[in-house]
């Protein structure tokens, strides 16, 4: 953007447009950021053979894998085999662990970048695919 600027003889309008469209890509790929950090911060979960230990904020608690009920992967179609991202915001996704009681956990990008590994884990438990943009929702 600077280049096209300078190469404008620092033309304002330059810098208009392309702030405007530069903030059209950054803020919200920001703010879901920002939501996932939150649902992340000082959450480890450890995966293993039978179960799965989640760490947050010191607090642990173990999970049977057979007590997983329904496995969800928000991801968006842009990160499709034969698709592309079209902007900031398709490379943001989760999963969502429901276990038998109705509680969710959830396993964000910026956990794991490899989100089928994390389902393999769970083979024995078919998994559901939304598509969109992966807003965290508690539901």
């Amino acid at each position: 953007m600077l280049i096209v600027w300078v190469y404008k003889d620092y033309d304002n309008t330059v810098l208009l447009v392309g702030g405007l469209f530069h903030t059209f890509f950054t803020i919200p790929a920001l703010l879901l950021h920002i939501s996932y950090t939150i649902k992340n911060w000082g959450t480890i979960i450890e995966i293993n053979d039978n179960d799965f230990v989640v760490t947050q904020n010191g607090e642990v608690r173990s999970y049977k894998k057979s007590d997983i009920k329904s496995i969800m992967l928000f991801q968006s179609a842009g990160l499709d085999k034969w698709s592309f991202p079209m902007s900031a915001m398709d490379y943001y996704k989760y999963v969502r662990l429901t276990n038998v009681q109705g509680e969710n956990i959830f396993i964000t990008c910026l956990m794991t970048t490899r989100m089928q590994d994390v389902i393999s884990q769970f083979s024995s438990i078919p998994y559901l695919r939304e598509k969109g943009i992966a807003i965290i929702r508690n539901r």
